[in-house]
């Protein structure tokens, strides 16, 4: 639950600092691990 909330304080910050190209990476980043949790979903089925 803490690193939730580290994360969402790291967005907050990246907004209000108008870093779109470092909040871009940041999704970038969740995506990319979302993608691989539901890979290793699929191929353990």
């Amino acid at each position: 639950m803490d690193d939730t909330m580290a994360e969402h304080e790291q967005i907050l910050t990246l907004i209000q600092n108008h870093n779109m190209e470092g909040l871009k990476q940041l999704m970038e980043h969740h995506l990319t691990i979302a993608q691989k949790i539901n890979l290793n979903i699929l191929e353990n089925k």
